[in-house]
């Protein structure tokens, strides 16, 4: 409770009256797992399982992508997000290039919308996935030269572009 210089008490609903906001949100991410790397064709990861999200994009060439029943194909500047406790393989069809992370949420709606999503790859000319992919292009830029040493402001401008 509040009181003006009159003495009239003002409530936190009048003093908020004119006030726009923000949505509230209350979610966590935990990014793991990462990393760029260059194979050769003929290349291949094994059958896995991981109770998590996993995003693979593939930078140069082609990469098929295997599950139990089906397979797919992921060429340069295109993505897909494998959903967790999904059984999967990887090979390369060509040389290739590839940027991979994982990551789970504590946000029930957001997992559900991307589990329930039925697309397989984000192709390359689609506008949101071009606006995702530049976004994956920034992470990796900051790759260039680390080492693994990554300061404060590196991983501020990761976060930035995780959560876009």
């Amino acid at each position: 409770m509040n009181v003006n210089s009159k003495g009239r008490v003002i409530y936190l609903t009048e003093l908020l009256s004119n006030a726009q906001r923000l949505p509230s949100f209350n979610w966590n991410y935990s990014f793991f797992g990462s990393h760029l790397q260059d194979v050769k064709q003929g290349w291949y990861y094994p059958k896995e399982i991981h109770t998590v999200f996993e995003v693979i994009y593939v930078q140069k060439g082609i990469e098929k992508i295997e599950y139990d029943s089906i397979s797919y194909l992921i060429h340069e500047g295109e993505f897909t997000v494998i959903s967790p406790n999904t059984s999967h393989r990887c090979k390369a069809l060509t040389d290739l290039r590839y940027f991979t992370f994982h990551f789970d949420l504590d946000d029930p709606s957001l997992e559900e919308l991307l589990i329930g999503n039925p697309k397989l790859v984000y192709k390359k000319n689609d506008p949101t996935s071009s606006e995702i992919t530049a976004r994956m292009d920034k992470m990796i830029l900051s790759l260039d030269n680390k080492a693994d040493n990554f300061d404060f402001s590196d991983r501020i401008e990761i976060q930035i572009q995780l959560s876009w």
